[in-house]
């Protein structure tokens, strides 16, 4: 059972069991710009929920549906979305079944860049068909989710129709599983809508464009988050994550690219092959009375592109900033915040907002949580553009359409300040220069075959969110190969110990003792790829050979360089090269850490903090 920050209990359900987890979806409503604090307890399953969420699969003569407060969808036996009705702009948003479309695509030139108009015509596609697993896989008080399994030639493709309930269930959503395996193919998601005009309008970022229906001169187009048809009187936008290519075929009809592998020329033709992976995506209908301005479609779109996110935090009765805390006041339709963030070169906070819908707000009020003592305009490189008006403790301004506004300010003094973490540094013996000044000739180097960090980029210290961690300085030796080093550990109330680490020897692990107690970490190479697409071998013009599959690392990054120097001092561009952020449980009392005998460890600095770190993610970041 989940309560919020008032105590008062919201929709939960459970998603997946294993041995001794779970993961759950609640409806949570969280502040603008802040935090809420939300309880989930082992109990007794609430009582029936009032809720208007509803899903069900093909029988009776009905089709697979689902349904809550705004819409009721319905899905064919091919598994496509036949159906989205409307309830409070009481219309059916589809003409025809959504489909996902295969487009013949070719290339004369440029494959990687070059979408051929005669591609896009009728008579160049197919559609992708049955036969269609589909099943419930959610169905509770907070969503309720639709999933379709298909193939597609060599390629699998799964989607989840998803509808929630309150007001995160104002858009159908679906979350799109790819693995793609398609040569000489484009994949859209094609929209035949109800409404009809000759014109489109799409999300530019900084404003929008209308655009017309495709011309041999203008097909495919770019837009960011958005594309909305209105016909005056109602419209559908269609929002997404992170697809930019769009085309208008006709008056009603509206297509998302998705994924493109391209024939390709000989000499391009790793490009056949460029999109081929697992893709994970999502995109969204928004049916709306009145055009995409006057229903916000850009909020709708930040919404999606912008979920809040859940950490684990210890159990507290409570704390200065109570169980729910805004940063920033909630904004006026049609002004969103586009950047939160602390100055480049003062202790000032920097407020960038902007505009959406096209029209000018005469009067807009920024309030923060602490009363604005002083403010000035800036520019987007921070440079000082003028005075502003401040009242109340309130900044005062107007916006024109679409106009980014950018703030430097103070705030008054707080109430009470939470206290920093305490942490204290560890003495480490360094015994290796980790860097070269251009032109510096080092032939052994930092990992001994001549590579080094550039000394012109090295931090004199690490900012690890509350913490800092100082380095050792640019021209001595500035960090520790470790080999059975003992580290004296200081007096305090210490439970974790923070490493800013890395190998020179590949990803290896190695045991770490505390007072005789060992704990194993991984350590990441200082310059290898923390990521990367599948990549084929077969057009490097070596013998066929399985592809490299596509990894993410999870080490935490401390500080990246973006580039390395060779044994001359020479630049390697995009040789990226890293120091990453590790910890280790600390014992009370504990005296001593005993380092691994690995040569090919390095060390950079140690920190003893008063706190566990870090904190505790709930659920993927990225994935």
């Amino acid at each position: 059972r989940a309560f919020g920050p008032d105590g008062e209990e919201v929709p939960i359900q459970i998603l997946r069991r294993s041995s001794n987890r779970i993961r759950v979806a609640f409806l949570a409503r969280v502040p603008s710009v802040g935090i809420a604090v939300f309880e989930i307890r082992a109990g007794d399953p609430p009582a029936a929920d009032q809720t208007t969420l509803r899903v069900g699969l093909a029988g009776s003569g009905g089709p697979a549906f689902l349904e809550n407060e705004y819409y009721r969808a319905e899905l064919d036996a091919d598994g496509d979305l036949a159906s989205v009705y409307d309830k409070r702009a009481g219309f059916q948003l589809l003409a025809a079944p959504a489909r996902l479309e295969l487009l013949i695509d070719r290339s004369t030139r440029w494959p990687a860049w070059e979408v051929l108009h005669d591609d896009l015509l009728p008579g160049r596609r197919t559609v992708v068909r049955g036969p269609a697993q589909i099943s419930v896989v959610e169905s509770g008080p907070a969503r309720v989710t639709l999933e379709v399994r298909r193939r597609t030639g060599a390629s699998t493709l799964v989607q989840r129709y998803r509808l929630a309930a309150g007001q995160a269930g104002e858009r159908l959503e679906v979350d799109v599983e790819l693995d793609w395996r398609t040569r000489r193919r484009m994949l859209k998601a094609a929209f035949k809508l109800t409404v009809a005009s000759p014109e489109a309008t799409y999300d530019l970022g900084l404003g929008t464009i209308a655009r017309g229906n495709n011309t041999q001169e203008k097909y495919e187009v770019p837009a960011q988050q958005w594309a909305d048809l209105s016909d005056g009187r109602r419209g559908v936008s269609i929002l997404n994550d992170s697809k930019y290519g769009w085309d208008k075929p006709d008056d009603s009809t509206l297509r998302l690219t998705l994924v493109r592998s391209p024939r390709a020329l000989r000499r391009f033709r790793h490009q056949g092959v460029q999109d081929f992976g697992h893709h994970r995506f999502r995109y969204a209908l928004y049916g709306h009375e009145g055009d995409w301005s006057a229903a916000d479609t850009t909020w709708q779109a930040a919404r999606l592109n912008q979920p809040p996110m859940a950490f684990r935090v210890r159990r507290q009765t409570g704390g200065p900033l109570g169980r729910s805390f805004s940063f920033l006041s909630e904004l006026p339709a049609g002004i969103l915040l586009a950047a939160l963030k602390g100055a480049e070169e003062s202790d000032e906070l920097i407020v960038r907002v902007r505009e959406t819908g096209g029209r000018s707000l005469a009067n807009l009020s920024l309030e923060m949580s602490a009363p604005i003592a002083e403010a000035r305009e800036v520019d987007g490189c921070e440079r000082g553009l003028g005075a502003t008006t401040i009242e109340g403790g309130r900044l005062r301004t107007s916006m024109t359409a679409y106009e980014p506004r950018t703030f430097a300010m103070r705030l008054a003094p707080p109430a009470q300040r939470l206290p920093k973490p305490e942490s204290r540094h560890v003495r480490v013996p360094f015994n290796l220069r980790a860097l070269s000044r251009q032109d510096e000739r080092r032939p052994d180097g930092f990992d001994g075959h001549g590579n080094s960090f550039p000394a012109e980029l090295w931090p004199a210290s690490l900012r690890l969110g509350e913490l800092e961690a100082k380095l050792g300085p640019a021209e001595d030796s500035n960090c520790l190969a470790c080999d059975g080093h003992k580290l004296r550990l200081p007096d305090g109330p210490w439970k974790s110990l923070v490493l800013i680490a890395n190998s020179i020897d590949g990803d290896r692990s190695a045991t770490f003792s505390i007072d005789g107690q060992g704990q194993e970490l991984t350590i990441q190479d200082w310059s290898s790829h923390v990521g990367s697409r599948e990549v084929r071998r077969d057009f490097q013009g070596l013998p066929w050979a399985p592809p490299r599959p596509a990894f993410l690392k999870r080490d935490i990054i401390a500080w990246v360089a973006t580039h390395r120097h060779g044994r001359e001092g020479e630049d390697e561009p995009y040789r990226f090269c890293y120091l990453f952020r590790y910890a280790l449980a600390l014992p009370s009392g504990a005296t001593e850490l005993t380092l691994p005998r690995a040569s090919w460890l390095r060390i950079f600095a140690v920190l003893a903090v008063a706190e566990e770190y870090p904190p505790v993610v709930a659920e993927p970041l990225y994935d």
